[in-house]
């Protein structure tokens, strides 16, 4: 695969899986060291479904044992509601970066019929490419931005190597990155939806856009369930607040709102969030109501 600049030598990948898995001295030693020595190398797990390319830069993966582990406090509570459906179900991943999430579900939802993963990035979306063909069933990879417009955009990030989970998009005619709204995306490809639709979004400041630019999606589904993440910074920077994405939702349509991280218990949003909770980056989930 030509995005495989590095070809990692079988018994090395092994060690650095092992070292990832495990919790021993000279772990942080050994991740700083091939940051600056080997800045490219990748590191492939076997999965039940098939082989997951990471980057081995990202800490985040040598923190939770490889991306088998990613953030579970959160997201198995999102991948048990799911579940709970008993259903087949379209998901849509939505600033996917390499499709750690996309992999989680597919690993754990028996009924994940169709998953499209987002991401504008260059370089996570050629791993993110590899990821999906690998590790989902009907799994399919678009190099866009999401939006409430179609057009062009300027990416703002730190790297084009390997995933900026920071990068962000404005919009400008001249610029380099095609960007859709969901709704668009799903007309022009003419796909067809499973009654239950999931979505997760994760796009660094575009969340109040995206969940504009999918109303028909979320409104014409049978049950939807939406899982957004909530960055204070990022909120800051913008002049919102956690409630500011949720009357975005709620103008679509009437949904509960729940907080994994804390046992999926329900939000009251008679109150703000952060008056319930330590402000915090969070994930939440909006689940539609009956």
């Amino acid at each position: 695969m030509a995005y495989l600049d590095v070809k990692t030598n079988p018994v090395v990948n092994a060690f650095l899986v092992w070292m990832q898995k495990c919790d021993k001295p000279g772990k942080y030693a050994l991740f700083s060291w091939l940051n600056k020595h080997h800045p490219n190398t990748l590191i492939c797990y076997k999965m039940p479904l098939g082989q997951f390319v990471i980057p081995a830069h990202e800490w985040c993966f040598w923190q939770l044992g490889g991306p088998q582990n990613y953030y579970l406090d959160e997201f198995m509570p999102f991948i048990e509601l799911i579940n709970k459906q008993n259903s087949a179900f379209s998901f849509f991943d939505l600033g996917a970066d390499i499709g750690t999430v996309s992999a989680l579900i597919n690993r754990h939802c028996d009924h994940a019929a169709q998953t499209i993963a987002f991401e504008p990035n260059q370089g996570a979306f050629s791993l993110l490419s590899h990821n999906m063909a690998s590790c989902t069933r009907n799994g399919k990879a678009v190099n866009k931005a999401l939006s409430n417009f179609n057009g062009m955009a300027s990416l703002h990030t730190r790297q084009r190597t390997l995933g900026d989970h920071e990068g962000y998009i404005e919009k400008d005619a001249q610029g380099d990155t095609q960007v859709t709204s969901l709704d668009s995306y799903i007309d022009n490809e003419k796909i067809e939806l499973n009654s239950v639709v999931v979505l997760k979004i994760d796009v660094e400041g575009q969340e109040v856009q995206v969940v504009e630019g999918a109303s028909n999606t979320i409104s014409q589904a049978k049950t939807c369930i939406i899982l957004i993440e909530i960055h204070p910074d990022v909120l800051d920077k913008l002049n919102q607040t956690p409630e500011t994405l949720f009357d975005a939702v709620e103008a679509i349509r009437p949904v509960e709102w729940l907080i994994p991280k804390a046992g999926n218990i329900s939000l009251d949003r008679s109150r703000p969030l952060f008056s319930q909770v330590e402000k915090a980056q969070y994930d939440v989930i909006a689940v539609s109501r009956s």
